[in-house]
């Protein structure tokens, strides 16, 4: 099971809480795959899509804010791998308290393509805005499993009902971003501790935890590798450094002698032929008396004068 579906089981586990915020969810839900068909037995409430999860807490929010209990049937594709879900509710007296409730009682016809919101009295406290944001994570929601990457987003109908769930996420002092792809809009945040927060709105704890975990050792194994390369990189320069250093030394060597140098260059040349490859702080520790990086710096950089001088003569 992918880790959105670790939340969204999570999330069906929640408690119902009071009629408004079973509302609250119910409408949610009901705006990504319901539909209201007027049939011969008179109007019916239907709720299709191939998300088992959807189905369970759709059916349930109805049976706890109405006593009615929805008939479902499921249909297999011919691959046998996935299942389509049809939840009903007939009964004009029924479908119409419902749609009372959730206020949406002049509205006919699948409401994924109508681009609607829900209904701002719905919505009117924060345990609501709690309810629907969880409502709109098992219609439309999805997120990356923490491993690979943190983001997390909702694909929404239309512009209306995205930004109603932004302004929801805004309450939450949530800082989502929408773009559009292809017909829908897409509400989304990126950055980890926002997921984290979004999680902890929906009540999503145990799934909080493991994702702060995966979170953690992410950033611990980020840290670990980018210290291991930027001292990679500092050995490759100083390396890279002392090779320059013993050319000129051994150029300096054959042609005028180290003997003819000061002692204290003559010191710092023999010191490097010795000792190829540590660093000039490790190198000037060494010397008699001790020298500063800087004061090693200095010794080296008389050293390549002298050679470059001699490159030059000997171009002559």
């Amino acid at each position: 099971m992918s880790f959105a579906n670790e939340v969204k089981k999570e999330i069906c586990q929640r408690d119902f809480g009071p009629r408004h915020c079973l509302l609250a969810e119910a409408a949610a839900i009901f705006l990504n795959y319901g539909q209201i068909e007027t049939e011969d037995t008179g109007i019916c409430l239907k709720l299709k899509t191939d998300q088992y999860l959807a189905v369970k807490r759709f059916r349930q929010l109805i049976l706890n804010a109405f006593g009615y209990r929805m008939q479902i049937h499921v249909k297999a594709e011919h691959t046998g791998k996935h299942r389509k879900y049809l939840l009903c509710l007939p009964g004009e007296t029924q479908v119409s308290r419902v749609l009372q409730a959730l206020k949406l009682e002049q509205t006919s016809g699948k409401l994924c393509e109508q681009d609607l919101a829900v209904n701002e009295m719905l919505l009117m406290s924060g345990c609501c805005k709690r309810a629907f944001l969880c409502g709109m994570f098992l219609g439309c929601g999805t997120m990356s499993t923490p491993e690979k990457n943190y983001h997390l987003e909702f694909v929404c109908n239309g512009p209306i009902l995205a930004a109603q769930l932004a302004a929801a996420m805004h309450f939450f002092e949530l800082e989502p971003k929408i773009v559009q792809r292809k017909n829908n809009q897409v509400v989304y945040i990126k950055e980890g501790r926002q997921v984290a927060d979004m999680l902890k709105v929906m009540k999503a704890t145990v799934s909080l935890l493991e994702y702060e975990n995966i979170r953690i050792k992410r950033e611990i194994r980020g840290n670990i590798n980018r210290k291991v390369n930027c001292e990679a990189a500092n050995i490759s320069k100083t390396v890279a450094a002392a090779v320059e250093q013993i050319h000129d030394i051994e150029l300096i060597r054959d042609t005028i002698g180290l003997n003819s140098l000061s002692s204290e260059l003559c010191e710092t040349a023999l010191m490097r032929l010795q000792y190829t490859d540590i660093a000039l702080r490790e190198l000037g520790a060494m010397m008699n008396p001790p020298v500063g990086k800087s004061g090693m710096n200095h010794r080296f950089h008389k050293l390549k004068q002298m050679a470059d001088e001699i490159r030059t003569s000997m171009e002559e």
